[in-house]
């Protein structure tokens, strides 16, 4: 989307033949007749006066209708709803910017009667000749590609004298406008093309945990006797299937260690952030430079969130590894490696599949932030195992199936 904002203010949709040099590294030419000028010229920007105060305490106990927004994330910024306002911009809109953290330099445009918490800041044009959504998609080109500019170890942050310093491109008033209505026009078509996908996206993750629940409580063959399966959360299955712990499936279980990952070094450490969709993402970078042996990760191992949120607690990842690459594992994760009764790839399928998950979520010791699942009630859960060939049957099955649902979902 960002392209076609720089390309629909850079050129003017190619109507003019002549242009001037930029100073932008995302911007190399505007047409000639447009200005370039600092932003603290034009525009002013302040935050709330009772930042400190609005807190979501407080939206609770004075409840209304008139927004206040924060630096917050989630709910599109809106920390709560009271029942006075320290702005009112019902008519022209004006600019909301986060100023620290994850949401640091992301623009909105604001309209109606609202307040600001902390974290954040509203700016707008303080002479005539400026109209307010040009700018709103102006400023999300600019403010993305400075936000870029920070290095990744570094929390983001945006103050106003460095929003005064950048300098912008000034088009004519009717071409701002006409500006931003093509860009309205473009940006809610790709929206919408987005949301399309999104849909189909959700859809297809719908059809992907049916798949590997029915294979891994089910099978393969529709027609085979089946048995009760002596799993709350399974009702039958095949008759040749066993019923076991978990625990007895393992062949070893150890805990991360509990290092520092705030140095360098030439092993890469896994933390809970690294179980993904079923894998293990490897880091880019290493952490640590000696760590015994037997604690480095080899292929097939599969690590399970023992400490995390509630939605990702109990979560499993199988690690593939890389040639040459060392990896070892953090202490909130736990590493399983299994006996002959069960095929780790199968096993990582069945982990994951919603009706185990759902189980061994519902065990896990809540706190706050985070819930623990340790390995001894992790190991006490049932699981039902098919002869050892069967699960590799259904990992082969499996594979198939989700690799063509994965093509339908990126096409």
């Amino acid at each position: 989307m960002e392209a076609t904002i720089v390309a629909t203010e850079v050129s003017g949709w190619n109507q003019y033949g002549e242009f001037q040099e930029t100073p932008f590294p995302w911007m190399a030419k505007i047409p000639s007749h447009w200005f370039i000028r600092k932003v603290g010229y034009f525009f002013q920007a302040t935050k709330g006066k009772r930042g400190q105060q609005l807190t979501k305490e407080y939206c609770a106990v004075n409840s209304g209708s008139y927004p206040v927004y924060s630096g917050q994330t989630e709910d599109e910024g809106v920390m709560g709803f009271i029942d006075d306002f320290e702005f009112d911009y019902s008519e022209d809109g004006v600019l909301f910017s986060t100023t620290v953290g994850a949401k640091a330099m992301h623009v909105k445009l604001l309209q109606g009667k609202f307040s600001l918490s902390q974290n954040c800041m509203i700016l707008w044009p303080n002479v005539s000749g400026f109209f307010v959504p040009y700018f709103y998609h102006l400023f999300q080109t600019l403010f993305a590609y400075e936000r870029a500019m920070i290095p990744e170890h570094m929390q983001a942050s945006f103050r106003m004298e460095d929003l005064y310093g950048f300098r912008i491109c000034l088009p004519p008033l009717p071409e701002q406008r006409a500006i931003a209505a093509f860009l309205d026009r473009e940006t809610a078509r790709i929206d919408a093309m987005i949301g399309h996908k999104q849909r189909l996206i959700a859809l297809l993750e719908e059809k992907r945990q049916a798949v590997i629940s029915h294979a891994v409580t089910k099978g393969l063959d529709p027609n085979i006797e089946t048995r009760s399966s002596g799993v709350e959360w399974v009702e039958k299955v095949p008759q040749p299937w066993t019923t076991c712990a978990l625990k007895y499936t393992w062949r070893q279980c150890d805990y991360g260690l509990s290092d520092s990952l705030g140095g360098v070094g030439e092993i890469r450490v896994l933390t809970m952030g690294n179980v993904r969709d079923g894998l293990v993402e490897i880091p880019q970078h290493g952490a640590w430079n000696d760590v015994p042996d037997e604690m480095l990760v080899v292929d097939g191992d599969l690590l399970y969130n023992r400490t995390n949120s509630q939605i990702h607690v109990g979560k499993v990842g199988l690690f593939r590894e890389l040639p040459g690459v060392r990896v070892s594992f953090a202490s909130y994760l736990v590493r399983l490696r299994f006996n002959a009764r069960a095929d780790a790839k199968y096993m990582s399928y069945f982990l994951n599949s919603g009706g185990f998950l759902k189980t061994a979520q519902s065990i896990a010791f809540p706190s706050i932030n985070q819930s623990n699942l340790n390995p001894t009630r992790y190991g006490a859960l049932k699981v039902t195992l098919p002869p050892i060939e069967e699960q590799r049957r259904i990992v082969l099955f499996l594979e198939n199936e989700l690799n063509q649902l994965s093509e339908l979902a990126n096409k």
